[in-house]
């Protein structure tokens, strides 16, 4: 079942980075507060934009490898379902469960076929 936020709570969160809100929550001592941390992979790709506040839709995968077979976005449908029944703002979050090596030949060959055919930022 969603959650229903009023939109003057969302715009009043907008205040607030993320490490202000976490700090906020660990008051409520829900879990041990050595837990929950983010490392160095987690990383602003757009630092000068201000705080955004939405809810997420989460889902994890691989690319850094071909496909086992099948349909390789056998998921994806339902995915875009859960997003579009969301209310208010929506922030979709993908995590790549590749070791980081190969996340970034992956990310690499990315940019490679990105640049080959033209598309840019």
């Amino acid at each position: 079942m969603a959650a229903t936020v009023a939109p003057e709570v969302i715009e009043a969160l907008r205040k607030y980075d993320t490490p202000t809100v976490c700090n906020v929550i660990e008051l409520f001592e829900q879990r041990p507060r050595n837990t929950g941390y983010t490392d160095d992979r987690i990383k602003a790709c757009y630092p000068a934009l201000p705080p955004m506040v939405g809810f997420a839709t989460t889902a994890t995968f691989r690319a850094g490898a071909p496909p086992k077979g099948g349909d390789t976005y056998i998921g994806l449908g339902g995915q875009i379902e859960k997003i579009a029944a969301m209310s208010g703002p929506k922030v979709v979050v993908f995590q790549d469960l590749d070791d980081r090596r190969s996340r970034r030949r992956s990310a690499r060959s990315c940019v490679r076929r990105t640049r080959r055919s033209g598309v840019s930022d």
